[in-house]
């Protein structure tokens, strides 16, 4: 699962920390392996560079049919990502939508990798966050699928929770274990394989998640 950029990023970062656990990159690694076109969906865009990095693992894979879906509510960022992939990746099946991560424009059961870096930190309500999970879930394929997931360990000031100082933001915290029961309340199963305290910089955990159900056969 290796992979390249024009230069280090979040992204590639996050596909890092995911091959330094054996356990998670064995899952990322048999949903690259299937012999027949894959879907991978990145929910809120961020940097352009973000798909040359998404570019690299398919890329690798040689199946021209493989697919990319970005998705991203900021209409002036989906603009430059079409702009950008017109000019770079002309002959390739990559698609950028602008929709909200909470209303995902995919068919039920349709995906087979969902790349979500911090993206849920923009949500506003706890009720926000219950629905961009459950998305997740719906659009994921059965079986051989997953979602790698980072999340800053932030809160919004109006939610009801514990908090503590940094920066000046409230920081969730972690004996509530606030995401890790809302992926099991909406039925993903996680497993935490990065992650940071540093409060100097910026906290946050990185999961791989699936459907309860997903399989994983070789």
């Amino acid at each position: 699962m290796p992979v390249s950029s024009k230069k280090p990023n979040n992204l590639s970062h996050l596909f890092q920390a995911a091959q330094r656990n054996p356990e998670v990159s064995g899952v990322i690694n048999n949903i690259l392996s299937k012999k027949r076109p894959i879907t991978i969906l990145l929910e809120g865009s961020a940097y352009l560079v973000n798909i040359d990095t998404l570019d690299s693992l398919i890329s690798q894979r040689k199946q021209p049919k493989d697919s990319l879906v970005l998705v991203d509510i900021n209409a002036s960022t989906v603009s430059s990502y079409v702009r950008y992939i017109q000019k770079q990746f002309p002959d390739n099946n990559y698609r950028v939508i602008c929709a909200d991560m909470n209303s995902l424009p995919c068919a039920n059961n349709s995906i087979d990798l969902i790349i979500h870096n911090f993206t849920i930190n923009f949500n506003i309500t706890n009720r926000d966050d219950d629905q961009t999970l459950l998305e997740i879930k719906r659009v994921l394929k059965p079986a051989r699928s997953a979602c790698l997931f980072s999340v800053g360990i932030l809160i919004r000031p109006n939610k009801m929770r514990s908090y503590s100082s940094f920066s000046g933001v409230a920081v969730l915290n972690e004996s509530k274990s606030y995401y890790e029961s809302l992926f099991l309340s909406v039925g993903l199963r996680y497993n935490k394989f990065d992650s940071s305290k540093n409060t100097s910089t910026f906290p946050y955990n990185r999961y791989i998640l699936q459907p309860y159900e997903a399989t994983n056969p070789n």
